[in-house]
């Protein structure tokens, strides 16, 4: 029983604590926290559009359409600045105040200005009523939505902390399956056959590389973190990465941003796999932290933490401005694609991911990856089949040059998905 039990433990140690071969302990742990984070998220986003429907069904719709203003005299930048759609009788006695105020001035900017004030009025005022598209913020189910995301965004943090990149990443397409299944059980939402085919692609491409995931590297404080992110390899991939996305923020952006879905998603997905590093570190010198090693006292933690705040902000900035003006049925697969991509090269390159595989297990990590990108393309891309809007030929298709300039009528007639939002029709300035 002792020389049993002596080799047990000798196994178990030169093995880093493996359950089993190939899974780590640290490993599981994060594979459980990455798919709790899939949960609660994939369910928040049903939770919140219940939120949604109730409050537009008690008399408040989250955008009104009963009272349209007449923006004609202003300049083009104070009508787009300027919210359209107000259904309070009051608001317009504060439009003519504004107008009349306004019309005093003899410069464009000074008007601009006045209406940009009269917009922080209104909304304060609707934030205050909750009309005009912030009646959701009374509804409880949605603030329960809202906290379940949080919930799900701390756990995906968390992740990082115990598991690679490698692994965690490719597993957030999980959320799609569960709003999907969730919108089919309790928002009605018919699933169409392809739709339940790309989940069972997701499924499977996860659990190839959850199966194959290198084991997390042992790292004792932040300050080893930093060293990796200080060697030369890493410093060349943040370097290039900070050129391009400077190359797309100041010179593709104001040129070709409205029209070419890949500038905004470049932004993102260079900037995003730099933030996911960061965060990973940052994951590291807390999980230290709260096992009795103080890592807040290194002045790298204050570093990671500044990185991660200005690779969110930055990151954020641009997703909004893809999902304002494109369609999310083209932004978000493709913006799944470069994120995860990038994120698992930059991972391979600072913390050496690949040192610790073999070849086999290495390509086999990257079939799961490519069947999680079948997957997930496909349930995008039916997602509106099975309401009879897309025929089976033509969901399949790809956007061309020519679906931009027509992706409004498109829209309309339902004959394909359009790479453009119809929100965010104007005219290039």
């Amino acid at each position: 029983m002792d020389v049993t039990s002596t080799a047990a433990a000798s196994a178990s140690a030169s093995g880093g604590g493996r359950w089993y071969t190939g899974m780590s302990a640290d490993n599981i742990k994060g594979l459980v926290l990455a798919l709790s984070s899939s949960l609660f998220i994939g369910a928040s986003f049903i939770i919140k559009k219940k939120g949604l429907k109730k409050a537009a069904s008690s008399g408040v719709r989250a955008v009104s359409d009963t009272h349209v203003h007449d923006t004609s005299d202003l300049c083009p930048k104070s009508r787009r600045l300027m919210p359209c759609c107000i259904s309070n009788p009051l608001l317009p006695l504060l439009q003519e105040f504004v107008s009349q105020f306004s019309a005093s001035f003899c410069t464009l900017s000074l008007r601009c200005l006045c209406h940009l004030y009269y917009q922080t009025a209104v909304l304060m005022f609707h934030v205050m009523t909750g009309v005009g598209g912030y009646s959701y913020l009374y509804e409880p189910l949605w603030w329960i939505g809202m906290i379940t995301m949080i919930v799900g965004e701390v756990a995906n943090f968390a992740a990082y902390a115990f598991a690679p990149a490698i692994l965690v990443t490719p597993l957030g397409a999980l959320s799609i399956i569960i709003s999907a299944v969730l919108a089919h059980v309790m928002l009605r939402e018919k699933l169409h056959i392809f739709g339940i085919l790309g989940c069972v692609l997701c499924v499977v491409g996860s659990t190839t590389i959850v199966l194959h995931a290198p084991p997390e590297r042992e790292i004792e404080s932040v300050t080893e973190v930093w060293d990796l992110a200080t060697e030369p390899a890493f410093m060349c991939y943040a370097a290039v990465v900070i050129a391009i996305a400077a190359i797309l923020v100041y010179r593709f952006v104001p040129l070709y941003g409205q029209t070419h879905v890949m500038v905004y998603i470049g932004v993102c997905s260079l900037v995003g796999s730099i933030s996911v590093m960061s965060v990973k570190a940052l994951g590291i010198a807390l999980k230290l932290t709260f096992s009795g090693t103080n890592q807040l006292m290194y002045p790298q933690t204050w570093a990671f933490t500044l990185v991660v705040i200005s690779c969110i902000i930055t990151q954020m900035n641009y997703l909004n401005k893809a999902l304002d003006t494109f369609n999310t049925a083209v932004v978000s697969p493709i913006y799944y694609t470069m994120f995860t991509s990038l994120t698992i090269l930059a991972s391979v390159i600072m913390f050496k991911d690949w040192d610790r595989q073999n070849p086999t297990q290495i390509v086999t990590e990257m079939c799961g990856f490519v069947t999680i990108l079948s997957g997930t393309f496909l349930l995008h891309k039916t997602k509106d089949m099975a309401d009879g809007g897309l025929s089976t030929s033509s969901s399949f298709r790809l956007p061309t040059s020519s679906s931009v300039r027509f992706s409004k009528q498109t829209d309309e007639d339902g004959e394909g998905i359009p790479l453009r939002s119809s929100e965010s029709f104007r005219s290039p300035h």
